[in-house]
């Protein structure tokens, strides 16, 4: 029995087949002529096939379940920057968000959302919204959301309405904050209906971009700003700790007519004048009074 290890087949088994390569053996297809190694070898295979699907499911649910973690499918707390001093109504920001969400299905899912977008979108129904960006939800299919809203800087109450302006020049009415210390006394004679021409964007926008940078600037903090008699396009703007006003115009750029103001300022000092008042609405000039 020297040397049987290398024969393939081995006492005590049964060959099975026939001595006819054009006839088949009616157990041929139930034969067991695999050797240990080749057993082995299939086993092996066959566990790292079972290994490889076992992979494959676990990235799968975790796919799944990250995507669902992803995915807004209501919204469920709204958070609101700088904290108000007055509670807004929260299932406006969130019908807002939600009709948002519903005309973009595929921006439910976070990764996708375009924030800037959604902010735009809001500020067009609710323009006292500053930028919305979406929070974490520890809930699977919901997410929350904060929404930063503006700070006034001026108010102006035409008739029945109150009209608030930030300092990026963005107007609203509803107002979340204490009310403006500045607000726009209006010496025109007009009487606007309902907000019309005077209380229009742009000059609203103005007088919130003037009243803005002359706080930054360092030329003092404005007190009032009022709108002479007569014009409708000018505004006289008065600053705390100064007898005099500085006449501004709409249709030049805020930050110019503020650095000219600045100047103005500084040479009247220099040279130990008080001014009745400063008027800035030539580019490039100054006149004092």
């Amino acid at each position: 029995m020297q040397g049987q290890d290398e024969y393939s087949f081995r006492r005590s088994r049964t060959l099975t087949g026939s001595a006819s390569s054009e006839v088949k053996a009616a157990s041929e297809s139930k034969a067991q002529l695999k050797s240990p190694r080749l057993k082995e070898h299939e086993l092996r295979a066959h566990r790292r096939k079972l290994g490889i699907g076992l992979v494959a499911f676990v990235c799968l649910a975790g796919l799944l379940y990250w995507l669902l973690t992803q995915f807004t499918a209501r919204i469920t707390t709204i958070t609101f920057a700088p904290t108000p001093v007055t509670a807004p109504n929260t299932s406006t920001y969130t019908e807002v968000i939600q009709e948002y969400l519903r005309g973009r299905p595929l921006e439910r899912f976070a990764f996708s959302l375009n924030e800037q977008r959604l902010s735009e979108y809001v500020q067009e129904k609710l323009p006292e919204v500053a930028s919305v960006a979406i929070s974490n939800d520890a809930a699977i299919g919901s997410s929350g959301f904060a929404v930063t809203l503006r700070t006034p800087v001026v108010g102006w109450r035409v008739q029945s309405r109150q009209y608030f302006v930030d300092g990026d020049g963005v107007s609203f009415e509803r107002n979340a904050y204490a009310s403006p210390s500045v607000t726009i006394k209006d010496e025109s004679g007009a009487t606007p209906q309902n907000g019309g021409a005077i209380a229009s964007q742009r000059f609203l926008g103005f007088v919130g971009r003037v009243v803005s940078l002359t706080n930054a600037s360092g030329a003092g903090k404005v007190a009032q700003v009022t709108i002479p008699a007569g014009t409708a396009r000018s505004i006289s703007v008065g600053l705390r700790g100064k007898g005099y006003a500085i006449k501004m115009h709409i249709d030049r750029d805020p930050a110019a007519q503020v650095e000219d103001m600045k100047l103005a300022m500084r040479y009247l000092k220099a040279h130990q004048i008080t001014p009745k008042y400063i008027d800035v609405r030539v580019a490039g000039k100054a006149y004092y009074r």
